[in-house]
């Protein structure tokens, strides 16, 4: 599958490549805006296969994803609104969803105990960020910097870890 091979295809609103393996491809670009994007079935680890896609609007991921596995998942994604079946890992990595501009509202999974440095820095229309009483740590350095649309934001009940000092 080349880098780009939607190009310009303009009218697709869904692209469902579930039955592909796709092991180890960048998905960086598929070249269909606005698309709704079904990601492989067998994909158990994410990694930074989506840093950068821009074309991407909402994506569906399997539910055998197990792992993120790494850093910048989700990062420069402008386009993405949604996640369906976002993964139970036990953290959200550093820079997860760094400038996800147009995602709107996101839940933490239940299993989650902490959140790493910039996960939503410029996550500007992010409106509603739903935590749970099971995150223990909050890193520093801009966690939530740039979320401007951001209205409410509840620390969990009993939280006892740490929060950083330069978030906003």
């Amino acid at each position: 599958i080349s880098t780009t091979p939607f190009n310009g295809c303009t009218q697709i609103t869904s692209i469902d490549m579930s039955q592909l393996d796709m092991s180890g491809v960048a998905v960086n670009s598929l070249g269909a805006p606005n698309a709704t994007y079904i990601a492989p079935n067998n994909m158990t680890i994410l990694g930074n296969l989506y840093k950068g896609n821009t074309t991407i609007v909402n994506l569906v991921l399997p539910t055998t994803v197990t792992s993120l596995a790494g850093t910048q998942t989700f990062d420069g994604c402008t386009n993405l609104q949604t996640i369906t079946n976002f993964p139970d890992t036990t953290s959200i990595p550093e820079k997860c969803f760094y400038y996800c501009s147009s995602l709107t509202s996101f839940t933490v999974p239940t299993t989650v105990t902490s959140i790493g440095k910039q996960a939503f820095t410029n996550c500007s229309s992010l409106s509603s960020l739903i935590l749970h009483d099971g995150i223990t740590t909050i890193e520093q350095l801009y966690t939530f910097n740039g979320c401007t649309s951001l209205t409410s934001f509840t620390v969990p009940a009993g939280f006892t870890g740490t929060f950083g000092s330069n978030n906003s």
